[in-house]
């Protein structure tokens, strides 16, 4: 395993590359202006006046948002200066009329999707060496249709890689039914999954809500290969009865369903229904996450899983009638002329208080029987947290636990090799402890499978794992199967595999993955590695700025690459061959919204990026967004917008036109700072605020806000802050700590308040538990009400039906205030909303009233 010095070495290739560019593109004009000067002298008094230009303390390129070159961190260089200084006027374009600049963006521009990219419609069949695409189209009458591809090398083309994208005949159509009859009811399909081998299609209709990520619907089934197009129930006995998940096996014979908590398997070959669980207590769900593990554990609706060739399912069994019920109040939502409010309760964990009791199970669908799962050494119920939960074979399961704090991670393996029996001891692989001041971080799609292949000089069996490695998230191959520790570092350096997606291409062997950039957090490239450690940007092109996503086809033969920013949006195709990824086809290419942002110079903000030391040893990135037209020898307000969260990343290469983008178009400077405690920079970086969220946060925004604020372009009497949820608490914490000396001015929308009065599956892992941390808690609170008292004015936003974050949390911030006697607030609440305001058009009505604060509040130069 080579050193990380070596490895980072690695790069040296593709950073020279991106250094020769911009190299190249500062050269080039330089070279010809010396080509056009008259004489010595001439040239002299040019470069003399260069070198006397001011020169920005942290740089940063300013150009239009449709036109982003960002020059990089040199090596070598400080990070305090990027390398890149203010850009001539030229490039910030003519200023606009002052009625143009005053209209900017406009609210319903943002929240009508007229500035978002539109999505590319494919998604891969779940399973299936088979590269076989779902695609789905929404016509203008807004009823979607479905279609399968699959995707075909021409066996016998005089080219190479020539690839076709072929539309699967359904029953005598290339179409699924947008919209069909059953017994008098009209069904509109909204979502559609297909097995891996293309014998049946899994429709859903009548969508209903539950929280963030569940819902409840009506499940159909149709056989793809039958002549009749016929769509039925899943349960034909009980037709227009809710499911709260339904997945296909991979295999396609039968169909796992959950209802009422339950699970059960519809047989596709007879349509019978078998059940798999028989609970009969409302607070236990089989299949299903409660509300703290779909929010904070899984961030998925589904915990059951199928074994690569259907013959297992695993899922998890919850038990949640220790955890404490928190009931919110619908006053609109069902009937306006009723008297009372409608109560909707959830089993909400709150820090300190019990969690739900989780189980692994595993049902073998073959002999219609439950396994006994024995885990020796598991941690006990009440301390027990099963956030991985991966099939690496047929017969192999890794399940990956963590306790309370998340201070020490459980790693078992579950071998099902012997398929008479009826319990299963599954083998303890490793434990590690997370250092005292740091937690134990929940990845939970990354493992992957690699198994022996003597052709390949691959003895025994193996998997990959995301682990840390001097501080970095990075990929660890582990084999023999059963060692505890890994036998290569596939990457290493200071940089960050992301936690997903990966992929394992059997053919060709090479490891797909997504990492960002040395020094550069905020960016994502595609990535591959050989099982010994030999990794490489996928592309040898790929080395301007950039973000990407990937979603890989289940065979590691194909993947849709999506190009996220600076630029519009566009999405292809790949497939992954041993020269690296070719196209097989463009599938959204977004022109009209690259062409309209390229029109749009005078109402778009220019964006700048930073990398500013604040504390800790690694740079913080720093998105800056200028008003249209910017004039440096104007005094603009300043508005910082951090989210700031544990792990989280706001500061990328992305495209958006979004809120931020609306407040820079209205005449504010924007600055979005990822300082400590955010992800994607280093351990360190992240685990600092262990303990106690909030300080360390707050003190970089305060940091940042003293640069900006001493700029020659900012007005230093109108400096904001604002965030939502954790960026809500962040503002709070900010204000509290800086007294009013930089920010003069806030807008809080669904903050935390106070750590105890959060779920206990975020907060623990982040600041242990109240018994543990009493200290720490207590430092969290939002309770200087002498420093928000003497702030100019503050903003509170909530939603009355908030399920994450709840309104308690502001209620009790408003209690202090009243207390203090302060006079400088305001606040709207939002009736039957939840933690993203939009119910009867509340998030564009949150919207406007912001914009209307601000700048009746901090009054813009005319």
């Amino acid at each position: 395993m080579g050193s990380d010095q070596e490895d980072f070495e690695s790069y040296s290739r593709f950073t020279r590359r991106r250094q020769q560019r911009h190299l190249d593109s500062f050269l080039k004009p330089i070279w010809l202006a010396a080509l056009c000067l008259i004489s010595l002298s001439g040239w002299i008094a040019a470069f003399w006046g260069v070198l006397n230009e001011p020169w920005d303390a942290l740089g940063g390129s300013s150009v239009p948002l449709s036109k982003i070159s960002v020059p990089h961190i040199q090596d070598g260089e400080p990070a305090t200066d990027t390398g890149a200084h203010n850009a001539p006027d030229e490039q910030f374009g003519k200023s606009p009329q002052d009625d143009t600049l005053a209209k900017g963006l406009s609210v319903d521009e943002i929240l009508d999707g007229s500035w978002k990219p539109a999505p590319h419609t494919f998604r891969w069949a779940a399973s299936g060496e088979e590269a076989l695409l779902v695609d789905q189209s929404r016509p203008s009458a807004g009823e979607a249709s479905f279609s399968i591809r699959r995707i075909v090398e021409a066996a016998h083309s005089d080219k190479p890689g020539s690839f076709t994208l072929e539309t699967l005949d359904l029953s005598g159509d290339d179409t699924l039914l947008s919209s069909y009859t059953y017994q008098g009811q009209r069904v509109s399909p909204e979502d559609f999954w297909v097995d891996g081998s293309a014998r049946y299609g899994l429709l859903l209709s009548n969508r209903t809500k539950e929280w963030r990520r569940s819902f409840r619907a009506l499940y159909w089934l149709l056989d793809l290969n039958s002549t009749s197009s016929t769509v039925e129930p899943l349960d034909r006995d009980h037709p227009f009865e809710e499911a709260q998940l339904a997945v296909v096996s991979p295999d396609g014979d039968n169909v796992a369903f959950v209802r009422a908590g339950n699970i059960y398997l519809r047989r596709t070959r007879d349509a019978a229904i078998v059940p798999v669980t028989a609970d009969i207590d409302p607070t236990t769900y089989n299949g299903i996450p409660g509300w703290g593990y779909e929010e904070e554990v899984l961030e998925s609706n589904v915990a059951l899983w199928w074994s690569p060739r259907g013959r297992y399912l695993a899922f998890l069994h919850t038990d949640e009638s220790t955890v404490q019920t928190y009931t919110m109040s619908l006053y609109t939502s069902a009937d306006r002329h009723q008297l009372y409010p409608q109560p909707r309760p959830v089993r909400y964990p709150k820090a300190g208080t019990p969690n739900p009791v989780v189980n692994l199970q595993i049902y073998d669908v073959d002999r219609g029987v439950p396994l006994t799962i024995d885990l020796p050494g598991q941690l006990p119920d009440d301390e027990r947290i099963i956030f991985s939960v991966s099939w690496l074979s047929e017969q192999l399961l890794l399940v990956k636990q963590t306790n309370r704090e998340s201070s020490v991670l459980v790693v078992f393996l579950i071998d099902l090799e012997r398929t008479d029996m009826a319990a299963v001891e599954g083998e303890l692989l490793r434990t590690e402890s997370g250092s005292g001041d740091c937690w134990v971080e929940p990845i939970r799609k990354v493992v992957h499978f690699i198994p022996a292949d003597p052709s390949r000089n691959i003895s025994d069996d193996g998997y990959v794992d995301l682990v840390v490695h001097n501080g970095y998230n990075h990929l660890a191959y582990y084999t023999p199967l059963r060692t505890s520790k890994p036998t290569t570092m596939l990457t290493m350096g200071q940089w960050e595999v992301a936690d997903a997606p990966t992929i394992f291409d059997r053919k060709h062997g090479w490891v797909y993955f997504l990492g960002t950039v040395p020094q550069h957090p905020d960016e994502r490239h595609l990535y591959r590695t050989s099982l010994d450690g030999r990794y490489e940007l996928a592309s040898s092109e790929d080395t301007r700025p950039a973000y990407y996503d990937v979603s890989f086809a289940p065979g590691g033969a194909y993947a849709l690459l999506e190009y996220k920013g600076p630029e519009a949006p566009r999405t292809s195709i790949i497939a992954l061959g041993q020269d690296g990824p070719e196209t097989v086809a463009a599938v959204e290419s977004n022109k009209a919204l690259a062409l309209k942002t390229e029109e749009a110079v005078s109402v778009l903000p220019q964006r700048r990026y930073h990398y500013l030391h604040l504390g800790g040893s690694s740079p913080a990135p720093v998105l800056e967004l200028l008003p249209p037209g910017f004039d440096p020898e104007r005094r603009y307000p300043v508005i910082f917008s951090p989210y700031g969260g544990p792990g989280s990343q706001t500061v990328t290469r992305k495209f958006a036109v979004d809120f931020a983008a609306l407040l820079a178009s209205q005449g504010y400077v924007v600055v979005v700072v990822d300082g400590r405690g955010t992800g994607f920079n280093g351990r360190d970086a992240r685990c600092v605020v262990r303990g106690r969220l909030g300080h360390f946060e707050a003190l970089d925004q305060i940091a940042a806000g003293r640069v900006w604020k001493a700029k020659d372009y900012v007005d230093p009497s109108r400096l904001a802050i604002w965030g939502w949820s954790f960026g809500g608490y962040l503002t709070l914490k900010t204000l509290s700590m800086d007294a009013g000396q930089t920010f003069g001015y806030g807008m809080a929308v669904a903050p935390v308040t106070d750590w105890r009065l959060y779920d206990s599956l975020f907060t623990e892992r982040h600041m242990g538990t109240p018994d543990h941390n009493t200290a720490g808690y207590d430092a969290t609170v939002i309770a200087n009400m002498t420093a928000l008292r003497g702030l100019r004015r503050i903003f509170l936003a909530h939603g009355i039906s908030d399920d994450n974050v709840h309104v308690q949390n502001t209620l009790r911030l408003v209690d202090r205030l009243v207390e203090a006697a302060a006079d400088n607030y305001d606040m709207m609440l939002f009736p039957d909303s939840d933690h993203a305001i939009r119910f009867h058009g509340a998030r564009k009505v949150l919207y406007q009233r912001m914009l209307d604060w601000l700048k009746s509040n901090m009054v813009l130069e005319p």
